[in-house]
């Protein structure tokens, strides 16, 4: 199979694609193509996470402990002090770090059910439910990207598991892009949680009928004119650029 360093290498090349086709064919800003190769590159190295020891497990649980808690503050809880905000991360960290991970390891075996097609699509499913305050086709985007990366980590698996010098396929061969795991437990499951989570979006998710991914092309910060945007700082001039497309910055700075 693949190692930890192919894998990245791999993740940042598709990664790079869906963010130059974000940029240039769908006009995104460069907060939102950002999120698209982060996503990309993560979706990348996550099947190893069902391996207990291996890089992408240390980090992959670290980035968690740090994500979660914020989704769980910002989804959840308002208004609250900075001890409260301070406790929450804390513990939220902790608890994904080791209670969690923990879990996850007792539960999974190496390319076992997470080293699947369901299990890309569960992670697809989980991004559209993670970004419920983009648009419904700005977080398929998001999802497409993150679940694609998962798959080219697969395909990779399955590629490294062909020996042409030898002439011979190796064990590992076929546990990669599978639809079904070993364990018939595992595999039900899967699909029960695919079922779970496509049911929780038909319910609770509003699917426009037009497709329309227009909402990747707009800023969180409101238009400036070009007087205002002399008067502030350079942290307010940072946040409205990274919240621009392209063919803005290029005339903001360039165009002149």
């Amino acid at each position: 199979m693949a190692n930890y360093r192919q894998h990245i290498t791999g993740g940042i090349i598709f990664g790079s694609l869906c963010t130059l086709t974000s940029i240039f064919a769908f006009g995104f800003t460069i907060v939102n193509s950002l999120t698209v190769f982060i996503l990309g590159v993560l979706g990348s190295i996550l099947p190893d996470i069902d391996c207990d020891s291996s890089t992408p497990a240390h980090l992959l649980f670290e980035v968690m402990g740090l994500i979660i808690p914020i989704l769980f503050l910002s989804k959840f809880l308002t208004n609250l002090s900075i001890e409260n905000v301070i406790f929450f991360l804390v513990v939220g960290y902790i608890f994904t770090k080791y209670a969690l991970s923990f879990i996850f390891s007792k539960l999974t075996v190496h390319r076992g059910i997470v080293h699947s097609i369901p299990a890309a699509v569960i992670v697809g499913l989980i991004i559209v439910l993670a970004f419920g305050d983009s648009s419904f086709y700005l977080r398929m985007v998001y999802a497409l990207s993150c679940a694609g990366g998962f798959i080219v980590h697969l395909t990779m698996d399955e590629i490294w598991s062909v020996d042409l010098g030898n002439n011979r396929l190796k064990k590992s061969f076929g546990t990669a892009l599978t639809f079904w795991a070993p364990s018939i437990i595992s595999t039900v499951s899967a699909y029960i949680v695919i079922a779970g989570i496509l049911f929780i979006i038909y319910t609770n998710v509003s699917i426009p009928k037009n497709f329309d991914l227009s909402e990747g092309q707009y800023s969180v910060v409101p238009e400036l004119n070009n007087g205002k945007l002399k008067s502030f700082g350079w942290t307010e001039k940072f946040l409205v650029d990274i919240n621009s497309t392209w063919p803005a910055l290029y005339e903001r700075y360039f165009a002149k």
